[in-house]
Formats: C-alpha cells, sequence, structure tokens
C-alpha cells in the first residue's frame, strides 16, 4: 500500500490559486490531497471517484458559490464530510448552508473565531482528536 493510499483524502476547492498552492504545501505530508479552482471541475472530479474523506470549498468562487457547489457534491458524496471556509465574516451564508441541509442538520454553524479574537493554532493532522 502506498502512502497516499493510507492517508485520508481531501478534495480541496478554491479559485485563488494562491491559496491552493499554500494547502498542498501546508498538508501534502498528511493527506492525499486533491485541489481545483473550479468548483465545476471539482464535481467532475467526485463524479468520478466521490471516495474522499473530506471536501473543503471556499464559499466565495465564480460560477458557482460553496452553497450550491457543497449542496450538489453532497448528491454525489453524501457520506463525505464537508466544510465551507470564507474569508468574510458573513454568518448568513453559513447559515443559509445549513438551512439547505449542506452542513449537519444536529451541528450549529459557528464561525471559528470571532472579529479581534485569534484563532486556535492547533494543526489537524490525520492523528488529530478532531479528524474520524
Amino acid at each position: 500500500m502506498s502512502t497516499s493510499e493510507q492517508l485520508p483524502r481531501v478534495l480541496y476547492v478554491d479559485d485563488e490559486e494562491n491559496v491552493l498552492h499554500g494547502v498542498r504545501r501546508q498538508q501534502r505530508k498528511f493527506f492525499d490531497l486533491t485541489t481545483s479552482a473550479d468548483p465545476r471541475a471539482a464535481l467532475e472530479i467526485i463524479e468520478k471517484d466521490p471516495s474522499f474523506s473530506v471536501i473543503v470549498s471556499d464559499f466565495d468562487m465564480p460560477h458557482l458559490d460553496g452553497i450550491a457547489f457543497l449542496q450538489r457534491a453532497r448528491e454525489l458524496a453524501p457520506d463525505t464530510t464537508r466544510i465551507m471556509l470564507t474569508g468574510k465574516a458573513d454568518l448568513n451564508a453559513a447559515t443559509r448552508a445549513s438551512q439547505r441541509r449542506t452542513a449537519p442538520r444536529d451541528r450549529n454553524v459557528q464561525p471559528l473565531c470571532q472579529r479581534g479574537s485569534r484563532p486556535p493554532r492547533q494543526r489537524l493532522t490525520p492523528s488529530s482528536p478532531y479528524t474520524n
């Protein structure tokens, strides 16, 4: 079994190439990472192989926003964990996502940190208590 087969598979979708480059650089040792700058292309990737552990999407993307993308991803890969990230402090968008059932029903959608506070500095790795 190769190293990439032992790592959790993660699909990361963001229209900003610099973000994708940083994610690849920081996470390639911890995850079998696939990236896409186009949400439509990412849906094709999921259609061909829906066996991702996690799908991470930016909210604000051209052609298809993160809510619509994750809603379609849920149809294609219903058992995959879906995460929407945004650089904008838009709790309304997160609320809309949860109301459309792109987020699990039994979890509250909340920002990771409030404006003026510092986010937690914990690296998410396959052995982290925050992963399945």
